[in-house]
């Protein structure tokens, strides 16, 4: 039986420790140099890839100070105690942490209503012959959140499939078909193509001859080494994505709860989410608790008319755009457009069959969610602009404001010297870093924290019932794991920083006044040196 990742880290520096004890009585030389090298290394790769990235930290420094000595000349006294204190920094960073009774690994820390992640992340199942390369991919993907499991072939990887499906299998070059028919034929039966899980290669060769065989074996990603490590992320930001796409959300106002309660079943079929009211003078506090993305709308009801009820709604500015689709058994082809010009997005006459009814829901809620997206979000990163990013902390404020003992935090953060890698690698390339820093953050806070992108290279993140001594360490374990992340231009490679300040409710009172403190807070951060989060006090 597989043992847990934190398990797995106790025993690497069991084994590190035993390593540098022997190196400490006088048996030092290139040998054992190397070995506890490749231990730190092997360490920082598991740490990394299950986010533990404060051990995977101390490792690499470790790690960096063993590679820049002689391992021919004798370690001095002072060496020796350099060397010590990166052990124990290693070391205290593992007794940060404790091992429950289940063997898993908690975070001493960070109380319990801190954030962290509580969205289940994507598994990698990463089929790579070179273990040093393997370890090194798995911990730059594991900075983005993902879990990485690292197997060196094909056969190895099978009897886990079953037990614990990936998300994606990310394959290195070298398999034969055979093996990647093996593969194919030991993965889980699909249902539907949101349950298949997607192949992607990294191959050595762009060869057009390569790349079929990558596409027939069932591929859809491919990648030739050398490549930047932000394009699988996006290719694996885009299929986790999808299968974790929030369901379709579909209000249905009908005076028959018999065929609304049809309809809805059609829907839930394919995985939406429905709700009923026969009652359409309930549509208000209805639209503010289901927040629908489509409303079903029959055009005769006794309270008032479908047609009078669209225009109630389009009244309302949060709805505005939201998709109205009448349902009726209307056949007056003149009534069914006047129905439409007064807020309508379409008609559907009843009877309907279930395929065209999810079809026409589908494409509906799709077009509503991309104008949406447009509305709210920036183009660049997909985060919230910076018009709804103040909207969401000035609604979370004033919640907080209702609700007794509730507190808002709030953080900014900005890229350290972001003009300096503009000027010198080109804007394309500081877009890339702005996106690296989005996903970044997208993958390591929780799904109830709120970010946007404030301006160029600034960001925002509100955590709504969370302390600010709460969020301070969080965001400290941020700054270290994002500026470890390798960045590419042409045949350069570099890292980035950022700073940050955190402010919250209720040290200041209003939307405004937390976001201003955090700003100043932020200012604080740059002018002590950069890279560093600056937390701002309750005025006295």
């Amino acid at each position: 039986m597989e043992k847990t990742p934190p398990l797995f880290i106790a025993e690497q520096f069991k084994n590190i420790q035993d390593l540098w004890y022997h190196i400490k009585q006088t048996n030092w030389n290139s040998i054992t140099s190397k070995g506890l090298q490749c231990a730190l290394h092997k360490l920082a790769g598991e740490a990394g890839a299950h986010g533990y990235f404060q051990i995977n930290i101390a490792a690499i420094m470790f790690e960096k100070s063993l590679k820049a000595l002689n391992p021919s000349k004798s370690l001095s006294s002072s060496k020796i105690n350099e060397l010590d204190k990166k052990f124990e920094e290693l070391k205290q960073s593992i007794t940060l942490l404790k091992i429950s009774s289940t063997n898993q690994i908690r975070n001493e820390t960070v109380p319990q209503n801190s954030p962290r992640d509580e969205r289940s992340t994507g598994l990698i199942y990463l089929i790579q012959e070179d273990a040093e390369l393997a370890q090194d991919l798995a911990i730059q993907i594991g900075y983005y959140g993902y879990r990485i499991k690292t197997f060196s072939d094909i056969a190895q990887v099978i009897p886990y499939i079953r037990q614990e499906p990936p998300t994606v299998i990310i394959l290195g070059s070298g398999f034969q078909k055979e093996e990647l028919d093996n593969l194919k034929q030991n993965l889980p039966e699909e249902r539907s193509q949101q349950d298949a899980i997607p192949l992607f290669f990294i191959s050595d060769t762009d060869e057009i001859n390569h790349r079929l065989e990558a596409v027939r074996a069932g591929g859809e990603a491919y990648f030739t080494d050398p490549f930047e490590t932000i394009g699988l992320i996006d290719a694996l930001d885009r299929s986790f994505n999808c299968q974790n796409d929030q369901p379709y959300r579909i209000l249905l106002v009908e005076d028959s709860r018999f065929q609304a309660a049809y309809y809805a079943k059609i829907l839930e079929s394919v995985g939406m989410q429905t709700r009923i009211t026969t009652d359409p003078l309930k549509i208000i506090r209805i639209l503010n608790e289901f927040n629908p993305d489509l409303i079903l709308l029959d055009m005769y009801m006794p309270e008032c008319t479908g047609m009078e009820l669209a225009k109630v709604i389009r009244q309302m500015e949060k709805f505005v755009s939201i998709s109205i689709v009448f349902l009726s058994a209307e056949t007056d082809k003149d009534k069914q457009l006047h129905a439409m010009s007064l807020g309508g997005d379409d008609f559907l006459s009843k009877p309907i069959k279930p395929e065209h009814l999810i079809s026409s829901v589908t494409s509906r809620v799709l077009r509503y969610r991309k104008l949406r997206s447009m509305m709210v979000k920036d183009g660049l990163t997909g985060l919230y602009n910076h018009t709804s990013i103040k909207e969401q902390l000035e609604h979370e404020v004033a919640r907080a404001g209702r609700k007794k003992y509730s507190v808002v935090s709030f953080a900014m953060l900005d890229l350290d010297l972001f003009k300096n890698i503009n000027d010198t690698y080109g804007h394309l390339t500081g877009d890339q870093v702005l996106k690296s820093l989005a996903r970044f953050l997208r993958q390591r806070l929780r799904q109830s924290d709120i970010i946007g992108r404030y301006g160029g290279e600034e960001f925002a993140i509100i955590f709504p019932d969370t302390e600010k001594e709460c969020i301070a360490p969080i965001m400290d374990e941020l700054r270290e794991g994002f500026s470890k992340i390798h960045h590419h231009a042409d045949n350069a490679q570099f890292t980035v920083t950022f700073s940050c300040g955190i402010a919250a409710y209720p040290d200041f009172l209003t939307a405004n006044e937390v976001n201003e403190a955090a700003d100043q807070a932020l200012y604080q951060a740059k002018h002590l040196g950069r890279n560093r989060v600056v937390i701002q006090e309750a005025p006295q």
